[in-house]
């Protein structure tokens, strides 16, 4: 019973290590929320392939196609 439970608390730490790098990656594509920003983030997008992409698509699209840009 102990090594489900040593398994079980890995996977749980894990699961929030993944979620707070989430949180930071999409944090991090908010803040390119200026016309310049999105220029420069869709520069940066073009240097990879899209398999080297799609891993954070999901990201992309939720955070960078349903959040204004501010034009300061």
């Amino acid at each position: 019973m102990r090594l489900d439970f040593t398994t079980m608390h890995a996977t749980l730490i894990r699961r929030r290590q993944e979620r707070q790098e989430r949180h930071r990656l999409e944090r991090e594509l908010a803040s390119f929320d200026t016309p310049a920003g999105r220029s420069e983030l869709e520069a940066i997008l073009e240097r990879h392939s899209t398999s080297e992409i799609a891993p954070i698509q999901p990201i992309l699209d939720r955070v960078l196609f349903h959040s204004p840009i501010h034009v300061h």
